[in-house]
């Protein structure tokens, strides 16, 4: 699902039109595979005969520089070569999600950092992340991750959030995954949402959002 590590409040600026509002959860980067292991609360599945090439694989494995590339504003700072190789790894990607089953289950769950960039966002509001948008059917699942977001296994004290996501396109990607007992459900890049619910329980912000396009 996605990482977690908290790097900071990173709003990008500017755009325009309906995704004038994106929320950035670039404050929210993939885990380490050990965190991932925490967060799943299993082990790895090493050695099952999945294709090592597959490109959903890969970004399961490691997605944390993918997607803050993705959710850069100002891309100048990577190099010619850099922005080819990332750009074609989102691509192949996106080519891949297409031929991933749909879920059985309608609503995911996302659990990541909270805080003061949550603030902005209001019931109504819309929804996009540039990057891919990891979520799972187990709600237990993003429950760990936004237990390691908090700082909960490092006596840290962090805000929280959790999403409940009313998806249409995300596509099953456990069976690719080297965590797949996290029932992931991977969306697409640039997936619109809408702000159906948000409201703060003590040190968690619970957001319900429900695709739109």
């Amino acid at each position: 699902m996605g990482s977690r590590r908290n790097s900071g409040d990173r709003s990008p600026e500017g755009g325009a039109g309906i995704l004038s509002k994106v929320l950035d959860d670039g404050a929210f980067t993939p885990p380490a595979p050990k965190n991932r292991d925490r967060a799943g609360g299993s082990s790895r599945n090493d050695g099952d005969g999945s294709d090592d090439n597959d490109p959903i694989r890969i970004y399961t494995d490691d997605s944390d520089e993918l997607n803050k590339y993705l959710r850069a504003t100002d891309k100048s700072k990577y190099s010619p070569e850099d922005r080819a190789r990332l750009d074609k790894q989102a691509d192949d990607i996106s080519k891949a999600l297409r031929d991933r089953p749909v879920p059985d289950e309608r609503t995911t769950w996302r659990g990541l950092p909270g805080g003061e960039w949550l603030d902005k966002y209001k019931k109504g509001d819309l929804y996009s992340d540039p990057a891919f948008m990891s979520t799972s059917t187990n709600k237990r699942v993003a429950e760990r991750f936004q237990t390691i977001a908090m700082g909960g296994f490092t006596g840290d004290h962090r805000p929280g959030a959790m999403f409940k996501v009313d998806g249409a396109t995300g596509r099953d990607v456990g069976r690719n995954s080297s965590f797949k007992h996290q029932d992931e459900v991977l969306f697409d890049r640039g997936a619109l949402f809408k702000i159906t619910d948000k409201r703060q329980e003590g040190s968690t912000t619970f957001v319900d959002i429900t695709q739109i396009a």
